[in-house]
């Protein structure tokens, strides 16, 4: 099966303006997500945001690398924090670049409590439901938090390397 890639924005074509439609459009649904009270949606539409922002720095940072493939699109965040966070990439990346990669790193494990353990019941603790919706919330407010630091950088890195 031929591996999806995701498009680059180039001078002759018309991916940065579409990316720039679908971030506003995501994040036009983020809100109105937030305002409802849909926590779990606006924290799916966040990591959805930040894995693209990662994908694009992780397909970076390989194509730096020699013989390394550098297709990282459609990747996990799980796949694309681990790939960043190893010692090998850290020349390429700044200070507040690997604070931020390690933020959303922890914040993974946030996400993955809210998305995937919502319903589960811990032998260890008793949780309310209501606890752990409230939990999801500053999941998601985190989320938006780190999509705009991982965005800003990652967009002022693109312009450095121009």
């Amino acid at each position: 099966m031929e591996k999806r890639q995701r498009p680059t924005a180039e001078v002759d074509n018309n991916v940065g303006k579409q990316r720039y439609e679908r971030y506003k459009s995501v994040i036009d649904q983020y809100n109105k997500a937030m305002e409802q009270g849909f926590y779990l949606e606006a924290t799916t539409i966040m990591e959805s945001l930040i894995a693209d922002r990662l994908e694009r720095l992780a397909n970076y940072v390989a194509q730096k690398l020699e013989g390394l493939d550098s297709n990282f699109s459609y990747k996990t965040l799980g796949e694309l924090t681990r790939f960043l966070n190893d010692e090998k990439q850290q020349p390429y990346l700044d200070e507040d670049l690997r604070k931020t990669i390690q933020g959303i790193t922890e914040w993974k494990n946030q996400r993955n409590r809210a998305l995937h353990e919502i319903a589960k019941l811990d032998d260890k603790e008793e949780i309310a439901f209501a606890d752990l919706y409230e939990d999801a919330k500053a999941t998601a407010e985190r989320g938006l938090k780190l999509f705009r630091a991982i965005d800003t950088q990652t967009r002022k890195k693109q312009s450095q390397n121009k």
